[in-house]
């Protein structure tokens, strides 16, 4: 694949006339790596001074909470833009860290000089840009507004989805079941029920203080089956 191709399948590229992906490549200048599984790519709170896209394989997102009670992973496939929201406002750094969860995992990193002097130049990039930021945006002010579940279940799902940055995917919560029930406004024992009946459907594995959601999107669909939405 060469370089226009990698480009024009990226997101904020896409849409792009060949000639202006060629004018960025040649004016641009664009750091490819390859990294192995648990590499580190972004780490929380460093400054966001450059933009990190994901050409292939798969990132993992990790995120605590402010007082470090609990945590949540999620997998998020290739090919993907690393938070470009954080770039620029008044707290330009990540909140979140960002490692490779597969081998051959292909980075392209632009530095945020060159994303403001000349890749915001080309009107289609900046409108796609502007369109990442505003979703970001948007998606959140829609979450905040959200009545808040009135089930055990649906408590659950709202506190795993707002937490992260994609509506599907392989998630992870790290959390002891006091933590959890205390964030979801109930007792520990409706919390073990409800993860129990979910584990007996095949949708979450449970180990000691670690959720497993393989799809998160699957839990979604299948959820108003569950004897438990009471």
């Amino acid at each position: 694949m060469n370089i226009y191709q990698r480009l024009a399948a990226l997101p904020l590229f896409q849409g792009m006339s060949t000639y202006d992906l060629m004018q960025i490549a040649s004016e641009v200048r664009l750091d490819f790596s390859t990294i192995g599984k648990g590499t580190d790519i972004v780490g929380s709170h460093a400054t966001a001074d450059r933009v990190v896209f994901v050409i292939a394989g798969c990132v993992r997102r990790l995120q605590s909470a402010y007082d470090g009670t609990y945590r949540l992973e999620e997998v998020i496939p290739a090919p993907c833009v690393l938070r470009p929201e954080r770039l620029f406002g008044r707290t330009p750094y990540y909140l979140d860290t960002f490692v490779a969860d597969a081998d051959d995992t292909q980075l392209m990193v632009v530095s945020k000089d060159d994303i403001r002097d000349k890749l915001f130049a080309h009107p289609a990039f900046h409108l796609s840009y502007l369109n990442a930021v505003c979703s970001a945006v948007q998606v959140f002010d829609t979450r905040l507004w959200t009545r808040y579940p009135q089930t055990v279940l649906g408590r659950f799902l709202y506190f795993v989805g707002i937490r992260s940055l994609r509506p599907s995917g392989h998630k992870e919560v790290y959390i002891d079941m006091l933590t959890l029930a205390r964030e979801l406004v109930t007792t520990r024992r409706n919390v073990s029920a409800m993860l129990g009946a979910l584990r007996d459907e095949g949708l979450i594995s449970l180990k000691r203080g670690h959720i497993i959601i393989p799809h998160y999107e699957h839990l979604l669909m299948k959820i108003k089956r569950l004897p438990i939405e009471k």
